[in-house]
């Protein structure tokens, strides 16, 4: 992540900004930290810098994922197995609070092969705009199943509407009628989108649209809660906060910091792609 500061005054000026966001950081100044990177990169998308746009999200993305709980390396070495273990108790965790808050019901005896999708879309002012599928089995990344998808129809912001062609184009492939010739996609056992209730009341109307009744769930950004549809009476969301703590939560957070890794590695490459041709 060095800047090489070293090559050049722009590049020495870069690395003391990032010097001095990583001091906020470690001083506990986290919120003011991450309300400033949101304005830079506001304000570089707003002048058309998107590789700088992109640059500043991976740092609000590394910082969150500072935030995630840490194990004592000890603990590894005691059981081997602690990776997986936590990963199932994080899929067992989260079962058993959709089944309590929401009505969801699940099969107990699919933990191992218990399948989550989640899905973010990357969009800087609508150019180049791309969306990510990434899969946890068991509550592990399963990145042979991983998925992107470059949007076609919108070339201005509308993450609404994007998502809603993403998840469209994903749930074809579920429909054997539809996949012409194509794989078919296993069909998940949990939906998670990258937003709160705005963005799941869209990609509701997609499942709905494709008589799909796959539990879906929301992961709103600023203040990690919960958004789910109840089943007693559609188009009321309740709002679950968990304490940072819970593996539940930390399962979700995983599976959308992925999410947000791999749209933005796509986004860069096309970017790049339009920049040389």
């Amino acid at each position: 992540m060095c800047p090489a500061p070293c090559q050049s005054t722009e590049a020495a000026e870069t690395n003391n900004e990032n010097v001095k966001k990583i001091a906020e950081y470690l001083k506990g100044n986290k919120k003011r930290l991450f309300q400033a990177l949101e304005r830079e990169m506001k304000n570089a998308a707003k002048r058309e810098d998107f590789e700088t746009a992109g640059y500043i999200r991976d740092q609000i993305n590394s910082y969150n994922y500072l935030t995630q709980q840490k194990r004592d390396v000890k603990e590894y070495i005691d059981a081997p197995n602690l990776v997986e273990d936590r990963a199932e108790k994080g899929v067992r965790d989260l079962i058993n609070i959709l089944e309590t808050e929401a009505g969801f019901v699940f099969d107990p005896h699919e933990v191992e092969s218990f399948r989550i999708e989640v899905f973010d879309i990357s969009n800087i002012q609508g150019s180049n705009a791309v969306g990510s599928m990434v899969v946890l089995t068991g509550g592990s990344p399963d990145k042979k199943e991983y998925r992107r998808f470059k949007i076609r129809t919108k070339d201005t912001p509308d993450d609404f509407h994007m998502m809603q062609e993403m998840l469209r184009r994903r749930f074809k492939r579920t429909n054997s009628k539809n996949i012409k010739g194509n794989e078919k996609w296993i069909s998940p056992n949990l939906i998670v989108i990258d937003g709160g209730k705005g963005q799941l009341s869209s990609a509701i109307e997609i499942l709905e649209e494709f008589g799909i009744n796959t539990p879906i769930i929301g992961l709103a950004k600023r203040e990690e809660e919960i958004v789910i549809e109840t089943s007693q009476n559609p188009k009321d969301f309740k709002i679950v906060k968990l304490p940072d703590s819970s593996e539940a939560l930390n399962t979700i957070k995983r599976g959308r910091d992925e999410a947000h890794r791999f749209a933005i590695t796509y986004y860069r490459k096309l970017h790049r792609k339009n920049l040389y041709n």
